[in-house]
């Protein structure tokens, strides 16, 4: 006899279940993240519908060095290509060069160089392990052949101490952790180098007992390092067993280790392989320490330029880009290096940036000043500071020195000449470094002025026992202060002082070679309106768009009214930062600008308030047959006419479409049919096009370069320039045309977790190496996308925290290096020349991206600001192209408003849409956003080899194809079961005697006990589920409005409702419903959570799936399927 069909439907429908589960869930999420499955298993082949009117030579604005035509398809698999490995190797040559120029000698007593073949000996564990770059989006693979590692480097020209390496190599490293609450301890006992962890590992000291004989006669080389950060900080508390009070200090087993190193060798080099600055003045006064180096995290050549150093082979020429301070806590951010909650705000917490513009040597040598002056009694420089900012060494150094000829103000620029004599048997690369020292009026404008900023800087070779000359131009513009109090200009503004200004032609911040003055006759205003105080009013800056006046209202009141210290020069002692407060209460206008968005009567960009500046009445014209394709607009001005007439033929009826553009820019910027806009590839990463899907199937092959505080420590704009090159060449070859980077934000605290991203702690050094890198990148087509605009130089609660400084202090420092680098990065574009039939040369801006940071500017989200990103962005410093958000986890960010006031594409999944697009603002509004991205795609690589009228398309990704053979099969199994059960249904029918009955088929009785035990369990895994929901995954939602809420919740809680109601009521309806809702939470919880999801997957952030976060999923997939077996197992009365 047959099986009951009872016992039949129990085992089949479940499998049936399970199979729709799985086609469902899989479908969705695969078009909720096809841009990551792209990037991993590789897109189609492109496809260019040509227009026939134009030659292919003609089209061709790009030479590929290495042409790559599988780049980013499923052909283009592992192992990396010959032609792949030749374009990676051909940039590390550049990689290399740059490393040569940016690791920094910070002592030697003569020991240096060594000879070559010289026996020495290696300490520590990032000898074996060392800091390549740092964790989140530097998360690369190094373990490739062109990669030189501390072994190798060290191996290729010293005699190495192979009992010691070989004893490290087999010993476990300590994990130095704390107890303290909030500390990121390491899963692994091992240092991998990539994941975000607060843990030190260093080996015990113990493990080099028993070599003290094989280091006799030797040099000691020992590594200490600190790995970069990102979603946290530096840990700032002490760590456990008193091994250090916070990270950036020398562990207990470091220094004993040195002991044993000191004790047992001849000599001590230490290389230092961090960016996070570690307190060394111990290690600098200590003569048995005979050298230091600083490396930096130095990417795939630093140790190999490091030996280079060693040997002589490369006379070193790095500049620090920080002040080395022998003590954080007495630097004034360590008071605001951790966060403030407020208790009423939507997002709740903030840091108070109370430093104000004294930021590293802007205090340090404005300190030194005051204390001079007698009016900052306790302050001693030479025991704060251990090397000042701009600080390096040459070998033969007392042999180099620099001359001034000519300090002149003259038509509103500075010039400055002298030269450099060089005396050494050495050719030296000699970095010129002009400070100006302003005059300080602390009792009339009170304007906050430093001692020293940095205005100009040079990087010229000059062989030995040769002269060079050099000359500098500096607009007065580039150092006219920010007056946001009003004091000369009611509304705040730029103005350029009158009195005597030093020009100190610097060794480094505190050094001088010598100096000169010039002089300001009177106070100029760069405002077109009414001043004060004597001031002249002569226009807006030459270089902006509109008048630079206040922006930020809520952050200059919260100020103003004395929420926060501000430090000023005026009294150094009384201003010093205090910490922030916890449980703080926001003013009431604060909480009101942190309000969710409301995007019908928001007073800048409400929908339906005819006040609202950006209200529109009239919707755009929609759906027009203009006949033209955006690649007939490359070359073209912003403002050119062609756009209005490309952009009628939008098609708002078609609103996904519309939508997919601004909403779904996850590693690529969606293509749009009606306009010919198409589709590109963007890549993450510090250490240039590395971070993303770097080793994997569809995979990138880039160099990795070294972190962004060795670039700028060459002070090599020329060098950094042939870096973009390199790096947009490495584009061409894997199809990439946007790059996520290079990061601006400023090193305001030795503790900020991503400044290995960051450049330096000056704003003009940062924005003058980007500005070389964003036009070198773009020259080969290739758009950066400047980050993280702004103040977003912490990283901890960077999802949801305010950020208050002052307007002067963020237009001086923290907006600058992005200025800097909008305003002067140009790139020369070939376009098809309609006369010729051949190509022109256009010049056009080349800073083409950017990215907003996670941070609020005050009250608001940087991503929903129109102040930052239109006033500011656009409007002052004439920015074209597009804006697109970070990931965009935390509390109170709108897609809704982002788009309407400048931030043109979300950084996100398919898991949202613009839900207005109905009104004319919006309509309006997403004009706007897709012209800016369709402005910096054009004129990119995107579009080599598509001629005028043409067009491009891609083919079906190859995973998709497989996924809808899977979809199909599986649908049809699902229907066979489904089938075969109602066939067997009706067969008992009409022959019950084939079938088994009761006595060998489970009773009613059975049935229902078995029933009541699965929807039992069904209904405790929900209970479970939702609680873990809770626990873990609430706060990552990208969704967090009470829509985006309710999503996951309602449908999760019906869902455990139903499963009690099963307990009591015997319906199987019920628990069809229950499985219904288990299903619909689990979709929504997996859509509204993409963006952490695929984070944890890249490694963007080091962060990793929690237990409880892997509970919730486990328990929703098994509570639906148990209740389906739950009704499948109950029989009806």
């Amino acid at each position: 006899m047959k099986m009951s069909n009872e016992k039949f439907r129990v085992i089949v429908l479940p499998i049936v279940a399970i199979i729709v589960v799985l086609v469902i869930v899989l479908t969705m999420a695969a078009n909720t993240y096809s841009a990551a499955l792209d990037l991993a298993f590789g897109r189609g082949q492109r496809h260019v519908v040509d227009a026939g009117n134009v030659s292919e030579e003609a089209a061709e604005y790009y030479e590929a060095l290495f042409p790559n035509p599988d780049a980013g398809t499923l052909e283009n698999a592992d192992p990396p290509t010959e032609i792949e490995e030749k374009s990676r190797n051909w940039a590390a040559e550049t990689a290399l060069k740059v490393t040569e120029e940016g690791v920094t000698l910070l002592k030697n007593d003569g020991l240096l160089p060594l000879a070559r073949n010289s026996e020495v000996t290696p300490f520590g564990v990032r000898y074996i392990s060392p800091c390549w770059g740092g964790a989140g989006s530097a998360n690369m693979s190094m373990n490739f052949d062109y990669v030189v590692t501390p072994e190798e480097a060290l191996d290729a020209n010293f005699a190495v101490n192979a009992e010691v390496e070989a004893k490290m190599k087999a010993a476990t490293p300590l994990t130095i952790n704390s107890s303290e609450a909030g500390f990121n301890a390491s899963s692994s006992a091992q240092p991998s180098g990539t994941s975000s962890t607060h843990t030190i590992f260093e080996y015990d000291p113990s493990v080099y007992d028993g070599t003290e004989a094989s280091c006799k006669g030797t040099v000691g080389i020992v590594f200490i390092g600190r790995l970069g950060l990102e979603g946290d900080d530096q840990w700032s508390k002490p760590y456990d067993n008193g091994e250090a009070d916070y990270a950036m200090q020398l562990t207990q087993t470091e220094r004993e280790m040195l002991a044993f190193a000191k004790a047992n060798c001849d000599s001590v080099v230490v290389i230092c392989n961090f960016s996070n600055i570690v307190e060394i003045a111990e290690l600098e006064n200590d003569d048995d320490i005979n050298a230091i180096l600083w490396v930096g995290n130095p990417g795939a050549k630093g140790f190999q330029a490091m030996t280079e150093v060693l040997v002589g082979d490369v006379n070193p020429s790095g500049r620090l880009v920080n002040t080395w301070i022998a003590d954080q806590t007495k630097d004034p951010t360590w008071p605001n290096v951790s966060n403030g909650t407020f208790s009423n705000t939507e997002s709740g917490t903030y840091y108070e940036y109370e430093e104000g513009i004294y930021v590293d040597y802007r205090y340090y040598e404005t300190a030194a000043a005051e204390a001079a002056a007698g009016n900052y009694a306790g302050f001693d420089y030479d025991e704060q500071v251990v090397y000042p900012f701009g600080y390096g060494l040459h070998y033969e150094n007392d042999k180099v020195s620099q001359e001034l000829d000519e300090v002149r103000f003259a038509g509103r620029n500075l010039i400055v000449s002298g030269r450099i004599v060089n005396n050494s048997s050495r050719m030296v690369k000699e970095v010129v470094q002009l400070y100006l020292e302003a005059p300080y009026y602390p009792n009339g404008s009170k304007i906050e002025k430093s001692a020293k900023s940095l205005i100009g800087f040079d990087k010229i070779a000059v062989e030995a026992g040769e002269s060079e000359e050099f000359s500098l131009t500096i607009p007065a513009e580039d150092f006219a202060n920010y007056d946001d109090a009003g004091y000369y200009i009611p509304s705040g503004g730029y103005v350029l002082e009158e009195g005597e200004y030093v020009v100190h032609l610097g060794k480094n911040a505190h050094e001088d070679w010598t100096s000169g003055t010039f002089t300001v006759d009177e106070t100029l205003a760069y405002t077109e309106g009414s001043t004060r105080h004597d001031a002249t009013a002569i226009g807006k800056r030459p270089s902006d768009g509109i008048e630079a006046v206040n922006q930020f209202d809520e952050v200059n009141r919260y100020i103003s009214e004395g929420n926060m210290t501000v430090m000023s020069r005026s009294d150094f002692a009384g201003t010093f930062p205090k910490a922030p407060e916890m449980d703080k209460t926001a003013p009431s206008y604060i909480v009101e600008a942190n309000a969710p968005y409301d995007s019908l009567n928001d007073p800048i960009s409400g929908a339906a308030n005819p006040n609202a500046l950006l209200y529109e009445a009239e919707k755009p014209v929609s759906g027009a047959d203009n006949g033209l394709t955006l690649s007939s607009l490359r070359g073209l001005d912003y403002d050119d006419p062609m756009w209005d007439e490309l952009l009628d033929q939008l098609d708002f009826t078609d609103e996904d479409a519309i939508s997919a553009v601004i909403t779904y820019g996850l590693y690529m910027t969606q293509p749009l049919e009606c306009i010919g806009l198409v589709q590109t590839g963007d890549n993450d990463g510090p250490l240039g096009l590395t971070a993303t899907w770097s080793g994997t199937v569809g995979h990138v092959v880039a160099c990795a370069w070294p972190c962004a505080p060795i670039q700028s420590a060459t002070f090599n704009v020329d060098l950094i320039y042939e870096m973009g090159l390199a790096i947009g060449q490495e584009g061409l070859t894997n199809s990439i045309e946007g790059w996520y980077g290079p990061a601006l934000n400023i090193h305001r605290s030795a503790f900020g977790g991503r400044n290995f991203e960051y450049n330096s702690a000056d704003p003009l050094l940062s924005g003058k190496i980007a500005t070389a890198i964003v036009s070198g990148a773009r020259q080969n087509g290739l758009f950066a996308h400047l980050k993280h605009f702004a103040l977003n130089e912490m990283d901890h609660a960077r999802g949801s925290s305010h950020v208050y400084a002052t307007e002067q202090s963020m237009r001086e420092l923290y907006f600058r290096p992005f200025e800097i680098c909008t305003k002067e990065a140009e790139f020369t574009e070939k376009v098809y020349d309609g006369e010729t039939g051949g190509q022109k040369e256009v010049t056009l801006k080349a800073t083409g991206a950017y990215m907003t940071s996670m941070m609020f500017v005050g009250p608001k989200f940087s991503g929903n600001s129109y102040e930052l990103l239109t006033t500011v962005l656009r409007d002052e410093w004439g920015f074209r192209g597009f804006v697109i958000t970070d990931f965009t986890s935390g509390s109170n960010k709108s897609q809704q408003c982002g788009y309407r006031v400048g931030n043109d594409l979300w950084m996100g999944m398919r898991t949202t849409a613009l839900t207005d697009l109905d009104t004319a603002t919006a309509q309006w509004a997403a004009r706007r956003a897709i012209k800016n991205i369709a402005y910096t795609v054009v004129n990119s690589a995107a579009y080599n080899g598509i001629a005028p009228g043409s067009y491009a398309y891609y083919d079906m990704s190859p995973w998709m194809v497989g996924l809808i053979v899977f979809d199909v099969v599986a649908c049809i199994v699902a229907a066979a079961g489904i089938v075969w059960v109602v066939v067997r249904t009706a067969d008992e029918k009409k022959h019950p005697e084939k079938y088994q009955r009761e006595g060998t088929a489970m009773s009613n009785t059975d049935r229902k006990s078995v029933s009541y035990i699965v929807n039992a369990v069904a209904a405790l895994l929900g209970i479970i589920g939702v609680i873990c929901y809770f626990l873990s995954g609430d706060d990552k939602s990208e969704m967090t409005d009470t829509f985006g809420t309710a999503l996951v919740y309602v449908p999760y809680i019906v869902a455990v409702l139903c499963s009690l109601v099963g307990l009591f009521y015997a319906n199987g309806l019920v628990k069809i419903a229950a499985f219904a809702m288990y299903f619909f939470s689990l979709a929504a919880w997996g859509m509204t959570q993409a963006g952490y999801i695929v984070n944890v997957f890249m490694g963007l952030d080091g962060n990793t799936f929690s237990f409880a976060y892997i509970l919730t999923f486990l328990c929703t997939i098994a509570a639906a399927v148990l209740s389906v077996v739950a009704a499948a197992v109950k029989k009806k009365a």
